[in-house]
This record gives C-alpha cells, sequence and structure tokens, in this order.
C-alpha cells in the first residue's frame, strides 16, 4: 500500500534528505542517534509522516543545523491556511537575509496594502470567506522576516500608475510604499518608463540570500512559479537584478517620484 504525501511537508522532508547527504550519513546512521528506526528517516523525508516538536529538534541536533529544521518546521506548521505549493517559498523567505525582488506586472506582495490585496483576491479564485485570512497572512510577512533582513524591490513604473479598481485603493497602496520607503524598512527602486536600457524579462523574480551565502532565486510565471538553486541560473538573475537596478532611479528619487504619482491622484 502506498502512503499518502503529506504535500505541505514535502519540502520540510526533502530538506532532511538534503542535509543528511550533505553530512554523508545515510538514513540507518541518522537514525541511530536520533533515537529512531531507519523507516522513521524515511518516512519524514518521503513525506508521508508529519514529525513532532521532538522529533524535529532531536533531527536538528544530530544533523547539526543550527536550527534550521525547526524554523521550517514552524513555518509550515503555522501557515495552514496558505497553498500547499507556497510553503517552501514562505520557509525560505523567512530565513532570508537579503530579499531583492523584480516586479512588472503587479507590486510586490511584501510592499502591497490591504486593499490592493483584496482586488487581487477578487480579481483571482478564491472565495470570498478566505480575503481576511489570507490578507492578514500576507501582511504579516514582512514582520516575520528575520531582524535585519534587507528588501530590495525594483518596481516598474506603469506598475504604481496602474489603477487596481478605483483611485481610494491605489491612495492607500501609495501612502503604504511611502511608510516602508521613508521609514527604511525597504529600499524602492522605480524603473521610469523611459529607460532605454531596461532588460526585458519573462516574469517576476525573487533572489533570496541565506545565512552562509546561499542564494535561491524564486520565478514567477503564468502557470505558477519555480525555485531555482543551481549556481549558474542564480548568478544570470543577480546580474539581471543588477542590469534592472542600474536603470532605476535611486531610493531618493523613486519616493519622491512615488509621493508626486500620489499628488497626483
Amino acid at each position: 500500500m502506498v502512503e499518502e504525501v503529506l504535500t505541505p511537508w514535502a519540502g520540510w522532508g526533502q530538506e532532511l534528505r538534503r542535509v543528511r547527504e550533505f553530512a554523508g550519513h545515510t538514513q540507518g546512521q541518522l537514525s541511530g542517534p536520533a533515537s529512531m528506526s531507519r523507516q522513521s528517516v524515511s518516512k519524514y523525508e518521503m513525506a508521508t509522516r508529519k514529525p513532532n516538536l521532538d522529533i524535529v529538534h532531536r533531527l536538528d541536533r544530530v544533523s547539526s543545523t543550527g536550527g534550521l529544521l525547526h524554523q521550517m518546521w514552524k513555518d509550515i506548521d503555522g501557515t495552514g491556511h496558505v497553498p500547499p505549493e507556497w510553503v517552501d517559498f514562505l520557509a525560505l523567505k523567512q530565513q532570508a537575509i537579503d530579499i531583492r525582488e523584480y516586479q512588472a506586472i503587479l507590486i510586490p506582495g511584501l510592499l502591497q496594502s490591504a486593499k490592493y490585496m483584496r482586488w487581487i483576491f477578487r480579481r483571482g479564485r478564491e472565495g470570498e470567506g478566505t480575503w481576511d485570512r489570507a490578507v492578514s497572512a500576507r501582511l504579516a510577512r514582512l514582520d516575520k522576516l528575520k531582524p535585519g533582513t534587507t528588501f530590495r524591490a525594483v518596481v516598474d513604473e506603469p506598475v504604481l500608475r496602474r489603477i487596481p479598481g478605483s483611485v481610494d485603493i491605489m491612495r492607500e497602496q501609495y501612502d503604504h510604499i511611502l511608510h516602508l520607503a521613508e521609514s527604511g524598512r525597504v529600499i524602492l527602486m522605480i524603473t521610469p518608463e523611459y529607460a532605454p536600457w531596461r532588460p526585458i524579462a519573462k516574469g517576476a523574480f525573487r533572489i533570496m540570500t541565506l545565512e552562509g551565502g546561499r542564494q535561491i532565486v524564486h520565478l514567477t510565471h503564468i502557470f505558477g512559479h519555480v525555485v531555482k538553486e543551481k549556481p549558474s541560473e542564480v548568478v544570470e538573475l543577480v546580474g539581471l537584478f543588477g542590469d534592472f537596478q542600474a536603470e532605476s532611479l535611486s531610493p531618493t528619487d523613486s519616493i519622491a517620484l512615488l509621493r508626486k504619482m500620489r499628488d497626483e491622484l
């Protein structure tokens, strides 16, 4: 009988397998010091069994992860209303010490105001009964970043000029971004409409740098998203972000332009 895979825990299981193999251990070699059977380790890696907190602490200790498995466990265990396919990304984002994001269609999620989020959900397939929970979860993401995490966002000017449903929605959105940018919580860079050397990108992407220097890229496209960590692909996208940044206004000029847009409403 094939056991059911617990989708939200698939990423956690993959990370357990990664740290085990990185340490050069077999499942049997890991199971002994962790006081469990080899079969149990296999079930956790295959995500057919959900680990409890005691198990997580034991695996963190014997794998010398510095608490990584526990952090991922907390993120997943506390995000039951988030679509399973996003869980891995949320866990990665909350481990990041530096996030760089480029957006050409929508305002980045970490910069979205409550009304703007509701407009997005209203345009999508989500039922109205889930809006409040989803909005609350998204608004909390910025506060859940690691202390000291730097968030840089490059946004195309047309994105910020697009009115999402009503002027009131955009006015709140402008105020929200201005507050975040002027308080130093985010670094905003706007790519102006006239940017002759602006690169061409087929979708949005986020570059997350984790402790230790590991970099992971989250790409968004019309059919969904994908996570990349192959060094050659990451380096290419880091360079692409730099090209966008080079064609963008400085943070000071970006704030000035955004305030001008707000005054013109």
